[in-house]
């Protein structure tokens, strides 16, 4: 589902140039883990320590290039000086708004569940970018004039198959006071289980 907001489309030079169909997807932890270091404290116990990297990737609409365009190295709060720990969000906030200033051409943003918090999305709408992104199951939707969670609105809908995409999906406009005007689409995924994506 897109966020309504200003698109930047093929004849826009300052976001697109001619030829140009990629969208950027902003993963927590694409790999969760990219180093991980073993070590023995004095007890003898085994401690790991990893590596967690908020990571944008360029990918290409036909699937062949996917390519890391900046990153971010999240460190928890107590391993930062008072005053200078930042959340997932955050750097990816900065991230964002670095890559839109350097003016890299992208269609879209694809986000996972964790980046489709209110204020992260009404960024991404300022900055004039198209979001997609799973939705929590609990997020409060209005159809029809009902309020109701995501997932008892995907619970009622009914799936139809759709050849183009090769599964049974569903969509609907909704209002949801978090994000404002939504288009909501529903499908499973390979679990079988209701997934729900603005």
């Amino acid at each position: 589902m897109t966020r309504r907001g200003p698109a930047y489309g093929p004849g826009d030079a300052t976001r697109q140039s001619p030829g140009t169909h990629a969208q950027l997807t902003l993963l927590e932890g694409l790999p969760v883990n990219l180093v991980t270091i073993a070590g023995q404290d004095a007890d003898g116990c085994i401690e790991v320590y990893g590596m967690h990297v908020v990571v944008v990737l360029w990918c290409s609409t036909d699937g062949s290039s996917r390519i890391p365009v900046a990153f971010r190295l999240w460190r928890p709060k107590r391993s930062c000086t008072p005053g200078a720990y930042q959340t997932k969000l955050q750097l990816a906030a900065q991230l964002l708004t670095e890559l839109v200033a350097a003016r890299l051409p992208f269609q879209n943003l694809v986000t996972d569940t964790h980046y489709t918090a209110g204020w992260f999305t009404r960024l991404a709408g300022r900055l004039g970018i198209y979001w997609v992104g799973t939705l929590p199951p609990k997020t409060t939707v209005i159809w029809r004039g009902r309020p109701q969670s995501a997932a008892e609105l995907a619970e009622r809908l009914r799936l139809a198959w759709r050849p183009r995409l090769g599964l049974r999906a569903t969509a609907v406009t909704v209002y949801a006071p978090t994000y404002g005007p939504l288009r909501l689409v529903v499908t499973r995924n390979r679990h079988g289980n209701l997934v729900s994506c603005a």
